[in-house]
């Protein structure tokens, strides 16, 4: 009896669970964990198929009532008919860069080589008054946001890139 080895779901047990919408047991990791009145629990489906759930519900919605979404969910109430005036008003270019979104590719080259494209125009607002001010796209909203809407220190990042920009230039 020296060789006796026990199954190996004995020496590396871990605790699962069976997944209500696609029904196959899987490992607790596997599915969210949620904090209610500071007890917690998994959840009871797994995290595959309720980010596959959200896609789906999300892909259904028209681009125009996502954007008119967002705007509601920060406060800013914007219609879709603003939305799209304002898109026209701009000729759906930023107001920092002039580019149209859709023409730009944004994030991380995927697998195949290809890149995701950004086709919207986000609303772009005051962080102190809340004040909506116009339409940019993601990038130069992104700047903004990161600088804290500091005028000098938008200055001091254009010049610093511009120094570099020129050294590197240099023979």
């Amino acid at each position: 009896m020296d060789d006796f080895m026990p199954p190996l779901d004995i020496i590396a047990y871990q605790p699962s669970r069976t997944c209500t919408s696609c029904g196959k047991r899987k490992v607790l990791d596997q599915f969210p964990y949620q904090h209610r009145d500071g007890r917690g629990s998994y959840r009871r489906v797994c995290t595959d198929c309720r980010n596959a759930l959200r896609r789906s519900k999300w892909a259904e919605v028209a681009p125009e009532q996502k954007r008119a979404i967002g705007h509601r969910a920060k406060g800013r109430d914007l219609t879709p008919e603003q939305f799209a005036a304002k898109v026209a008003a701009q000729a759906g270019r930023c107001l920092i860069c002039g580019v149209v979104p859709a023409e730009r590719p944004v994030g991380r080259p995927r697998l195949d080589g290809t890149r995701a494209m950004n086709q919207s125009l986000v609303y772009d607002h005051d962080h102190a008054s809340g004040a909506g001010r116009g339409l940019l796209c993601h990038p130069c909203n992104l700047i903004l946001g990161n600088a804290e809407d500091d005028p000098a220190r938008l200055e001091a990042a254009a010049a610093y890139v511009r120094y570099w920009a020129a050294k590197n230039l240099a023979p």
